[in-house]
């Protein structure tokens, strides 16, 4: 609880894996809280008036080393397009990275989920837009790994012999190493002998050795 003060009504939470710290939503604000201090940070300030953000938490990492959240504005890279955007924050140096956009930083131009790996160095979401990456033809969502630290981006959902999935794919998930991506699919193209197309199942691809 807040010392001091009233308790705002949070209205969305999320939780480090060691349960120290939470990132909460309040209805003016968002803040990450070290439970241990009971300090608040807030997770972003609007450009426009320095005040604190009311952005969506999606993920806090290990040690409250990152908080992925959901917001149109955006707080690195280029101007956005009105949409929810993936972001994430890194306390530790203050920083913001885009994750839903291309590799040129071009933000994607529809609605996005998304999660992170344990540390923060790898994320993976899923979206429909046509153009993070080249040659975007199958007009469905595809998955996507994200690398912060060098802006790279890597279709994640493609078929076993190569080209895209060839139907929907996602709700994205990542192991806490950034190893192993799992994600659902209605393409019957993602690993063989799938012979209904369109019929939702589950894949996991190790991004090591790519078997899947």
């Amino acid at each position: 609880m807040r010392q001091g003060g009233a308790e705002p009504i949070w209205d969305a939470a999320r939780v480090s894996p060691d349960g120290r710290y939470l990132a909460l939503r309040s209805e003016t604000t968002s803040v990450l809280r070290d439970q241990n201090t009971g300090g608040e940070v807030p997770i972003a300030l609007m450009a426009a008036n320095g005040m604190p953000a009311r952005v969506d938490p999606m993920q806090v990492g290990r040690d409250g080393s990152y908080v992925l959240f959901s917001y149109p504005e955006p707080f690195s890279g280029p101007a956005a397009n009105g949409m929810n955007q993936l972001q994430v924050w890194y306390p530790g140096t203050g920083t913001y990275s885009a994750i839903s956009a291309a590799s040129n930083g071009t933000w994607s131009d529809n609605g996005v989920d998304g999660a992170g790996d344990a540390s923060g160095a790898f994320f993976v979401f899923a979206s429909v837009s046509q153009f993070l990456i080249v040659n975007d033809l199958n007009g469905g969502s595809d998955v996507f790994t994200k690398l912060p630290a060098t802006g790279a981006l890597d279709l994640i959902s493609t078929g076993f012999a190569g080209g895209q999935g060839n139907g929907p794919s996602y709700s994205p998930s990542i192991s806490s190493d950034g190893r192993y991506v799992a994600f659902c699919s209605g393409a019957d193209n993602i690993v063989p002998n799938v012979l209904t197309h369109q019929v939702v199942q589950t894949y996991v691809i190790d991004l090591v050795s790519g078997r899947r």
